[in-house]
This record gives structure tokens, sequence and C-alpha cells, in this order.
């Protein structure tokens, strides 16, 4: 009966330890008022200089920019992006997204496809640029909470989001994931995946293995089961 018991305690924090992972709960905590939401978007005010917006997949991005256009405001310091747990999803918006951040031209990375069968045919980098948008440029703080639950789409967010002056990455290495794929299937019917391009950010790296964070920060399993999320009470203090 004892071990039953054990074996239940035991599941109850894995448990635990898992649903904090997909869904932060400590973030609730430091939000003035509940979340809303828009598509799959979850949002608050932190405080008045302050937006929280947390993504849980890479869709409606263009959604997405719209939210980011209505929420911010003339007191509007400091904007939270949290992408942990992300799995991905489509990154073609993601450039035009950053247009409202930059205040001309930037180089964001580059795309390298594949264009022969041996392992070194490559095309030329295809450059991805941020055009600043016409009627929004917003000067602000914006912070990117990642782990290494990101993958492929938000791998690409991040890679994009790196060298930006304005940007600053904090968590853990995202899972990577980066490189596009060609499917096929098999004559008995299996299905195989082969990667046909890249993403190279703009000092060289590849985003294939993960995205490293400006700040790195891990959440324990202490922290995790007692409520807490450092990596976004670091950007908090960060904000003091």
């Amino acid at each position: 009966m004892d071990r039953r018991f054990e074996l239940c305690q035991n599941f109850k924090s894995l448990l635990s330890f898992f649903l904090f992972i997909i869904y932060p709960k400590s973030s609730g905590r430091v939000i003035d008022g509940d979340l809303s939401l828009e598509k799959s978007f979850k949002y608050g005010n932190i405080d008045n200089e302050t937006i929280y917006i947390q993504i849980p997949k890479m869709e409606y991005i263009y959604d997405l920019q719209k939210l980011i256009r209505q929420l911010i405001k003339d007191e509007t310091k400091n904007l939270i992006l949290d992408v942990r747990n992300n799995g991905g999803g489509n990154s073609n918006p993601v450039p035009k997204m950053l247009g409202d951040f930059v205040k001309e031209k930037t180089l964001l990375g580059s795309y390298i496809e594949k264009s022969g069968p041996n392992r070194k045919d490559e095309t030329a980098p295809i450059p991805i640029h941020a055009i600043p948008s016409e009627d929004y440029h917003f000067d602000i703080q914006v912070f990117i909470l990642m782990n290494r639950g990101g993958f492929s789409a938000t791998s690409y967010l991040a890679g994009m989001c790196n060298n930006l002056p304005n940007f600053t990455l904090v968590g853990q290495i995202t899972g990577g994931g980066g490189g596009g794929n060609a499917a096929f299937e098999l004559s008995n019917g299996w299905g195989l995946a082969v990667s046909v391009s890249d993403f190279i950010d703009t000092k060289g790296e590849t985003i294939e293995n993960g995205v490293s964070p400006h700040i790195e920060i891990e959440n324990s399993e202490s922290d995790i089961l007692n409520g807490r999320d450092l990596m976004l009470e670091k950007v908090l203090e960060l904000l003091e």
C-alpha cells in the first residue's frame, strides 16, 4: 500500500512538472488581471509599461502583429513574447512583423537550399530582411522567453531576432529543427523526410541545433513544483 501511495505521489509530481512546462503558472501571478485570449494568444499587462503575450504556436502571425499594434500604447516600454514549448508553425510572416521594430532595412539572416544530390550542393545564401513598416515603429525593449521545447519556426523567430539591438533572448537554447524538408512515401508505405534548407543567422551560425539565449536561465524542478518561473522573474528584474 505504501508503495502504491509513493507511486501515486511521484506521478502527481511528474504531472505537475509537465503541466508547468506546457502552461507556466507564474505568469498569471504577475499579470494585472486575467489573461485575455485572441486566436491562440494569451496576453495581459504586467504593468502600464509592460505587455506579456504567450504564443503557443507559430500560427496567425499576421493576427499577432495586429494584436501587438493594438496593445502597444504611448506609455509602453517593454514587450515580453513567451514562446516556450512552441513546437513551430509558419515563420514566413515573421520578417514583416519585425518590420514594426526596425528603423531601416535590417538583415535577419539567410536561407540556404539544396541545389543537387551531393552534400555540398547548396544555393548561395538568400538574404532575409525586415523592412520598416510605413505606419508603425515601436522603439521598445522586446524580451523573448524560450526553452528547449521551441522548434522549427520558433527557432527561426529566435534566430531572426538574435542580433536585433532591442531584442533580448532569455531562457534556454531552443530545440532547433530549422531546416525545411521534403517528404516522400516509400514503396513499403513508410514516410521519409529529408532536410532541404537551412537558416543562417547574421553571425553565420545555423539554427538547426538551436538558438542560444543572451541570458541563460533554467527553471529547476524545485522552482517548477513551487510555482516559480525564474525566466520571467529575470526579465522583471531587468525592468526594475
